[in-house]
């Protein structure tokens, strides 16, 4: 009887766990759609280099593109180079600017290790943009 008892207990397990696997799939999938989607609304945008810095994000149902180059500090948003103030503080360098009527912030610190360099985060209206 417990043979019984235990092999339907692993069955509804594995039963759970395939439907937990569909679902992330599926979340994965859409995900994937949205940002392809996202950046075929947004055009172009250079691949993310050494040099260059790029996040996609969604801001008042607009698609946003924004690229920044580490080198000279400049910041491309949809393609079309704006103004940005920069300024060097104790930890690195923070890069402000305007996206729509939104506060936007690049802010530049070191990893503390060598072999990983600079850590660059974008944040709009005090909120992380992840990469």
């Amino acid at each position: 009887m417990s043979v019984i008892l235990t092999a339907c207990r692993n069955s509804s397990r594995k039963a759970l766990e395939r439907a937990r696997k569909r679902k992330a799939e599926k979340r994965r999938r859409l995900k994937e759609a949205e940002v392809a989607a996202l950046a075929d609304s947004i055009g172009p945008l250079p691949p993310q280099t050494a040099t260059t810095r790029v996040w996609t994000f969604m801001l008042e149902d607009q698609p946003y593109g924004v690229v920044f180059n580490i080198d000279s500090m400049n910041v491309t948003l949809n393609g079309i180079r704006i103004e940005c103030r920069a300024d060097f503080t104790d930890d690195g360098s923070v890069t402000d600017f305007v996206v729509g009527d939104h506060k936007a912030r690049i802010t530049t610190t070191s990893s503390g290790s060598r072999r990983d360099g600079m850590i660059h985060c974008l944040s709009v209206d005090g909120y992380p943009i992840p990469e």
